[in-house]
Parts: structure tokens; C-alpha cells; sequence
């Protein structure tokens, strides 16, 4: 009677541990830029975020960039670029390695989003990863969080993911915080 039990549990045990290792890899295949593909933008020429945001902002001179994000679509990597003034929001896709528009967005609508920062994303990204070798900068946005008006960066450095807060207003650091991968 025990080895019957013990059978069964065994065979639970492989049924988990192999739902747990699918769900894994279809994680890894997923469109969003994960740790795993991290290491496989490292290898890739990308634009960079910085001439993305720039290539969006030179034809939209009077706007401010809100958000970047690097993600995988259809086996490409592509940086989704938003932009906002006081009365919309245009969201870029922006082929992360060609720095080709793919295409664009517009929602009309009046924002109840301050967006009036002192520093922009761009230097935002460059306070959050200096000092930093080669990092792959995965998303960075424009938040608000009781009136305070911040920028939220997420990179990754090696096997290190690191999220930093830093003051719109001030260019200060708020938080980091170190996600290491063993």
C-alpha cells in the first residue's frame, strides 16, 4: 500500500516539476523583453533608447516623452515610445535596431497627468545608469505617486536588474534597488 502511494506522489511530483518547466519556457517565448532575452539584446546593434526618444521628439518638438520600453514582437525588438502634451498621447513602435517607425498612435483626450518635469526621460535614464557598462535599458516612465512627480527606470546590467526612482523635478535619486541572478 505505501509504495502505491508513494507512485502517485511520484507521479505528482514529475506532472508539477513538468507544468512548471513548460510554463517556464512559454514564459522565455513570451513578446515581453525578460531576463533571459536580456542577454540576447546585449549581443544585438539597437539604436539606443536615447535616439529613439530623440527620432520621436524631432517630429513632435512641442511634446515630452512619458515612457520607453523595450519589448520583443514577432521576433524583433522594438522600443514603444509615449509621448504627451496637455491634450494627448501618441505611442511610437520604433524598430529597436533599424530606428524605423513601424507605427503610431493617438488618443485625444484632456490628461489629468502634471507631465511638467524639470528634467526630461532622457536624462533621467542617463542619472539612473551612470556609471553603469553597458546597460540595456528594458523600460523608463513618467510617474506620479502622491503629487510627486518621478521617474521610474528599469535596466539591466549583466545578470543584474536594477530599478531606480528618480525626482522630475530635481534629478535626484529617490531608490535603487538590485535584483541579482544567479
Amino acid at each position: 500500500m505505501k509504495s502505491k502511494r508513494f507512485i502517485v506522489l511520484g507521479l505528482m511530483g514529475a506532472l508539477l516539476l513538468t507544468g512548471h518547466l513548460a510554463g517556464q519556457e512559454a514564459f522565455a517565448d513570451g513578446n515581453n523583453v525578460n531576463r533571459g532575452k536580456v542577454y540576447e539584446a546585449q549581443t544585438q546593434n539597437l539604436i539606443g533608447e536615447e535616439d529613439a526618444i530623440k527620432q520621436v521628439l524631432k517630429e513632435n518638438p512641442q511634446w515630452q516623452a512619458k515612457k520607453i520600453e523595450l519589448e520583443k514582437r514577432r521576433g524583433k525588438l522594438i522600443y514603444k515610445v509615449e509621448i504627451v502634451n496637455k491634450h494627448e498621447e501618441k505611442e511610437y513602435k520604433i524598430d529597436a535596431a533599424t530606428g524605423e517607425v513601424i507605427r503610431y498612435e493617438t488618443d485625444k483626450e484632456l490628461l489629468d497627468f502634471d507631465s511638467n518635469a524639470d528634467i526630461s526621460l532622457v536624462q533621467a535614464i542617463d542619472i539612473a545608469t551612470k556609471g553603469r557598462q553597458n546597460p540595456i535599458v528594458k523600460e523608463a516612465e513618467l510617474k506620479r505617486d502622491f503629487d510627486k512627480l518621478y521617474y521610474e527606470v528599469e535596466f539591466f546590467e549583466g545578470k543584474v536588474k536594477y530599478e531606480v526612482k528618480i525626482d522630475a523635478k530635481t534629478g535626484d535619486l529617490i531608490s535603487l534597488q538590485e535584483h541579482h541572478r544567479l
